[in-house]
């Protein structure tokens, strides 16, 4: 097995700062089939300063995500962003995993941060992933609900502005 590129080195020092910058695109996405989602192009910058007993590890995230509308089935473009915050720990005999902390060998001095980025990406990832309202396709959601006519309950409501145009 080879190493991950996707991996940083740990500071040494007492709050000295390591920084690095990764570009995701699709082939680091492959576990998103998924997400159903088409293409990626993520960046991301990691911050890694050291503590006391530990290591701080800031993540900030932005890029887009080319994926299919939930409503309409369309094409989607969307833009996302978001930061995190982490804790490196050395793996003691009595350590318990919680959120946002990453424990690792008293022996390392590189961090993997694969995980971590799936991680991060899940949570920037909407989980309803629409369109405006003036951009999803109307052919589709008329159809939809000519189809749906016999149950109400299953519907698709139109927005306002929809509405506007079929008067």
């Amino acid at each position: 097995m080879g190493r991950s590129k996707f991996e940083i080195n740990l500071p040494v020092f007492f709050e000295k700062k390591t920084i690095a910058n990764f570009n995701l695109d699709k082939k680091f996405f492959e576990f998103s089939e998924y997400f159903l989602i088409d293409d990626y192009y993520v960046n991301v910058n990691i911050v890694v300063m050291k503590k006391n007993s530990f290591w701080q590890l800031d993540a900030d995230l932005y890029g887009t995500i080319n994926t299919k509308c939930d409503r309409c089935s369309d094409f989607l473009k969307l833009n996302v962003k978001g930061k995190d915050r982490y804790f490196v720990k050395i793996k003691d005999e009595n350590f318990v995993n919680t959120n946002n902390v990453v424990f690792i060998s008293h022996m390392s001095d590189v961090l993997i941060l694969d995980d971590i980025l799936r991680e991060l990406l899940f949570f920037i990832i909407p989980k309803r992933r629409v369109h405006r309202e003036d951009d999803c396709n109307i052919d589709v959601i008329e159809k939809l609900n000519s189809l749906n006519k016999s149950n109400s309950n299953n519907r698709i409501l139109l927005p306002e502005s929809f509405k506007e145009k079929f008067k």
